[in-house]
């Protein structure tokens, strides 16, 4: 079994900074070789070969009888032994999944080489060659278990400690994604991988204003990395979700699908007074893969669509048509009488309320019940591209861009807040073998992510003169618990207006370079690696509450005109032109590296799970992070 040392004993490791290092998206196949006797047999010729692609890699034994081969494609392997005196012996039924370090021990009987003898089976998938915390979702499981949505994080859920915090992640600012919190860890501590490079947005997110990960038929499967996780896999302190995409096969494979929702499926919201709003939600699309050239080119295409109509139930407190027209009623004697002081120009904006059409709390405020029907889209095309250009050269090349859009109402239905979100996730990965015993990985990846919020239109036309600054959009009204009491006019109302007072664009480019070096000598299994990362993030807004925010403390300081706050800009404080824009920029470098020995201390153990054998992993990880603003 191996252990994971800490800073006494075997190894340590040190993580400086936030760094993003090379990361798994590969499998492992190692064991040992012997004979009839339980000796072992050194020189022997070991063909790993992938069933799906019919691309091989060639190891041989080292004296102890060990073999070891990193960095494979995932799949279906088929594992042959050959040796001068023996029969070849070939293992079929290997499957390789991301990250996975499978065991495969063989045993060679005296005989000809042309005489074969065939094993069919699955070796055990009970990891024996890591201490790694982690849960694998298989390609079968992400295409056909049912998912709310189809975003294929859900299944992340499966593991234990993983939990989703629904709380948070409604603006541009907080990066719309999924919100997963790992044995307790932030919802802003784990990392996103795609094909080994990191998707996190500028807020530590990965996903888009849906909150749904799409794709689902372009993921080949994933991994979620929930602790103790080796040296190579750096930055975050949280979970690591690691997701391979599919790639084509030498056989043509393909799919067509279309899942609708519909209300009629629905049970009755408790705030509906009639029919139940309607709600229509399409996912559609398709994936086809398959050779361009026979156990040299391959490709995948995947495309996903999402429509989506979704009835909300909104409960707003408004003026009732009384307040509307400057009149509160008295409590003592149920009189209606002209509210003291009022303030004739705050009329067209009480007008702006949707028409009360539920309970009258009796305090000038009433209850607006209004059905909203939510519209949102979103896109996702994934192209990929796999290459072999040699027996020891290959590469892969992988696209996605993935748009999105959706519009919700305000707490007072007037006024919409509109959120847009684009994804670009581009990456090529090179692996050139030196040698049965090294093998060295290269991948460049750039990301860009775009958030856009408070974007929004209104329902309807609204007279420009009611804006705050002029120009500009109508801003915000809101009221706080601050002085409502009893008595007429006494009560809060709804929001009124945008939900934030000025629009806030997000825009983060990340540039990523990693290389791993993997060498066997001996019992020891070394991964030498670094990573040189360079962010780019700005931060446009037009000026924080630039349409100006106004707080008052009830209904009646609002008939009276007498905010209790103001957020904005007043007229005159505007630059030449009217609009005011706050831009802000980082750009930063991440530099670092990793050095991982994973060691067999005994040379007589039975692949790892010999019982008088044994093996540490001992892992040495640092880096540094320098970064300007402006």
């Amino acid at each position: 079994m191996k252990k994971q040392a800490l800073l006494s004993g075997a190894g340590v490791v040190f993580l400086f900074s936030a760094i993003a290092l090379s990361q798994v998206t590969t499998g492992t196949i190692s064991g040992t070789v012997k004979d009839s006797t339980a000796a072992v047999l050194p020189g022997v010729k070991i063909v790993l070969l992938n069933q799906e692609t019919g691309i091989s890699r060639t190891v041989q034994s080292d004296g102890a009888g060990r073999y070891f081969a990193s960095s494979l494609s995932l799949g279906s392997f088929e594992v042959t032994a050959t040796l001068e005196g023996f029969q070849t012996v070939v293992r079929s039924g290997i499957v390789l999944t991301v990250g996975r370090e499978a065991v495969v021990d063989l045993a060679m009987t005296v005989g000809a080489v042309v005489q074969t003898v065939e094993i069919i089976g699955e070796v055990p998938v009970i990891e024996t060659t890591n201490a790694t915390v982690s849960g694998f979702v298989s390609g079968e499981q992400v295409r056909e278990l049912p998912l709310n949505g189809r975003s294929y994080t859900d299944l992340a859920l499966l593991n234990p400690g993983v939990i989703y915090n629904r709380t948070t992640g409604s603006a541009a600012a907080d990066g719309f994604g999924v919100r997963l919190s790992v044995n307790s860890s932030r919802t802003t501590a784990n990392s996103y991988l795609m094909d080994g490079a990191l998707t996190n947005d500028h807020a530590g997110q990965s996903g888009n204003v849906s909150r749904l990960s799409l794709g689902v038929e372009g993921i080949r499967e994933f991994r979620v990395l929930t602790h103790n996780y080796s040296a190579e896999y750096g930055r975050n302190s949280g979970s690591v979700v690691s997701a391979v995409t599919r790639s084509g096969t030498n056989q043509f494979h393909g799919s067509l699908f279309e899942f609708v929702r519909n209300n009629i499926f629905d049970a009755r919201d408790f705030f509906n007074p009639g029919d139940l709003p309607p709600f229509r939600r399409n996912q559609f699309g398709g994936a086809i893969g398959g050779p361009v050239w026979k156990d040299h080119a391959f490709f995948f295409f995947n495309y996903e669509g999402l429509r989506e109509r979704r009835g909300i139930t909104i409960v707003s407190s408004v003026p009732d048509l009384d307040a509307r027209r400057g009149l509160l009623r008295n409590p003592a004697t149920g009189e209606l009488v002209p509210a003291s002081p009022f303030n004739p120009a705050v009329i067209p904006y009480l007008n702006l309320y949707p028409v009360p059409n539920g309970r009258n709390f009796g305090d000038g405020t009433a209850q607006s019940i209004n059905d909203w029907s939510q519209p949102g889209f979103e896109n996702y095309y994934m192209q990929r591209g796999d290459f072999r250009l040699s027996d020891q050269d290959s590469f892969y090349v992988r696209y996605i861009f993935n748009p999105s859009n959706r519009q919700r109402s305000t707490p007072t239905p007037v006024f919409i807040q509109q959120d847009d979100s684009i994804n670009h996730f581009a990456t090529l990965s090179e692996t050139h073998i030196f040698s049965g015993n090294a093998i060295n990985d290269f991948r460049f990846s750039f990301n860009r992510t775009w958030r856009g919020g408070n974007l929004g239109p209104t329902a309807f036309p609204i007279d420009p003169a009611l804006s705050f600054n002029p120009g500009l959009p109508f801003g915000q009204i809101n009221f706080t618990a601050t002085g409502i009491g009893s008595g007429p006019g006494a009560g809060g109302l709804s929001t009124l207006g945008y939900l934030s007072g000025g629009p806030n664009v997000r825009l983060q480019n990340t540039f990523q370079t990693s290389d791993t070096l993997s060498l066997v000598r001996g019992a020891h299994s070394l991964k030498f690696g670094f990573a040189l990362d360079r962010n780019q993030t700005n931060d446009s807004s037009q000026g924080g509450n630039i349409r100006g925010v106004w707080t008052f403390g009830s209904l009646r300081a609002l008939m009276a005109g007498t905010a209790s706050q103001l957020q904005g800009r007043i007229e005159g404080a505007l630059p030449e032109g009217g609009v005011a824009t706050e831009n802000y920029g980082w750009r930063s470098w991440y530099i670092g590296w990793f050095v991982q020995d994973d060691y067999r201390a005994s040379p007589a153990a039975d692949g790892w799970r010999q019982a008088d054998g044994h093996s540490e992993s001992n892992g040495l990880a640092g880096g540094s992070a320098l970064g300007e603003g402006s």
